[in-house]
């Protein structure tokens, strides 16, 4: 199913978005805004810390939540139609372009916490002008 800006969209999505979390699913009526591929536009190690333990998948979807009245970002992974628990993967990225894959993390509390201290550490490194780290999920599941 192809997601397009300012389409309309139903998803079905968690209270929490945590891996390997138990949740409450709510109905979400939301007007798409953007749709990040997490391939071209990786996460900053810092968008990554500020919730490692989120369930990421690679569509990143910034839209206004109709009853809500607000923006906010969704996971298309996290919603029961497109659910799945892909692993995150850490690379050295130059303009948008994967340069090496540095490590990856499966998708479980503990791998994410591993991550969360893998990121911290390399990300203080200099790899050279241009060349920054980013966190990124590449699983094939084409939806945008």
């Amino acid at each position: 199913m192809p997601v397009y800006k300012r389409q309309l969209l139903l998803l079905t999505y968690p209270e929490n978005t945590d891996v390997q979390s138990t949740t409450r699913f709510i109905r979400r009526r939301l007007r798409v805004h953007t749709i990040r591929d997490l391939c071209k536009k990786p996460l900053t190690p810092r968008e990554f810390l500020r919730r490692p333990l989120v369930n990421r998948g690679r569509w990143l979807v910034l839209a206004r939540d109709i009853d809500r009245r607000a923006y906010r970002q969704f996971y298309l992974a996290s919603s029961k139609e497109f659910y799945h628990q892909p692993e995150i993967k850490v690379g050295l990225f130059e303009n948008g372009s994967l340069l090496h894959l540095m490590q990856a993390f499966q998708p479980t509390r503990r791998e994410r916490i591993l991550a969360s201290h893998y990121i911290k550490k390399v990300a203080i490194n200099d790899f050279g002008p241009g060349i920054t780290v980013g966190v990124y999920t590449d699983d094939l599941r084409a939806i945008a």
